[in-house]
């Protein structure tokens, strides 16, 4: 970790002098590993953003860091504080949380829940059922999509997903393996996730649809059409894929409207529900 941490200032290991003794305690639990992985990416970062060394990290470069990191989610700038307060607190490596410049960042989770995002609309949602009750490509893409939904999973994690009666996910958020039941029912006992995978063992062959969960997808033909490719889908084109059926007739999402739809909305969508 010492190794990792020396490579953000290059051969410069002098504040390093502390490291056993402040980092002993916290290093003595798992959670303590965790932060001070975080913290190695974070100083990470702001390095290679900054082009600075750490020891001359200023509050304004700080701050201006931040911010800039700050439109990459709600929740990013407060973490990426939260590891360097834990940098200054066992390294004593100064990222001046505690200016009036940086504190603002400090993490809000109350501001967190309220700011959560949206979920599938029943319109949404009965939009993608009736697109999916086709057996044209479409309505494979839909059922795609819909197999997504229902699982009320990271996004991330369908990669890591294989297909065992339910899905067995080989790495989880905490780095630990996990199973998820996907609903093998849709609705009236219709079996919409025997079908696709059906389909996906037909287009793929069964060794590669076993261990794709979301298949590469993309709309053609102004949307009369989908294709298919054997391998897993990136959250850039599996998003592009859920937009572009949604602005389909009957629903017709308007392209600002669509822009508004994340993954987040499915994962939000069961719970929500329930």
């Amino acid at each position: 970790t010492a190794q990792q941490l020396a490579g953000v200032r290059g051969n410069d290991v002098s504040f390093f002098k502390v490291w056993k003794s402040s980092m002993a305690e916290a290093l003595a639990s798992k959670h303590g590993k965790g932060s001070l992985q975080a913290a190695c990416r974070a100083c990470a970062r702001i390095a290679e953003w900054s082009k600075q060394d750490l020891a001359r990290l200023t509050p304004a470069i700080v701050r201006a860091f931040l911010r800039c990191q700050s439109t990459r989610g709600d929740t990013v700038a407060g973490s990426l504080r939260a590891s360097f307060k834990f940098m200054e607190d066992h390294l004593q490596v100064e990222f001046h949380t505690r200016n009036a410049l940086v504190e603002p960042f400090a993490a809000k989770h109350s501001n967190h829940i309220a700011e959560q995002k949206g979920f599938f609309s029943f319109k949404m949602w009965n939009h993608l059922a009736s697109l999916a009750r086709s057996q044209c490509s479409v309505g494979y893409a839909a059922k795609t999509v819909l197999r997504f939904t229902q699982s009320s999973l990271r996004f991330e994690h369908t990669k890591r997903a294989v297909l065992d009666m339910v899905y067995e996910i080989n790495k989880g958020k905490d780095g630990k393996p996990f199973r998820c039941a996907v609903p093998i029912f849709f609705e009236d006992g219709w079996a919409m996730r025997d079908q696709l995978q059906d389909f996906m063992r037909r287009e793929f062959g069964t060794e590669i649809a076993d261990v794709i969960m979301i298949p590469m997808c993309r709309l053609s033909d102004e949307g009369k059409s989908a294709v298919f490719l054997p391998a897993k889908a990136s959250f850039a084109r599996f998003t592009m894929l859920m937009r572009g059926l949604l602005q389909l007739p009957p629903l017709f999402l308007s392209d600002e409207e669509a822009a508004l739809v994340t993954t987040y909305f499915a994962r939000r969508l069961n719970p929500t529900l329930a």
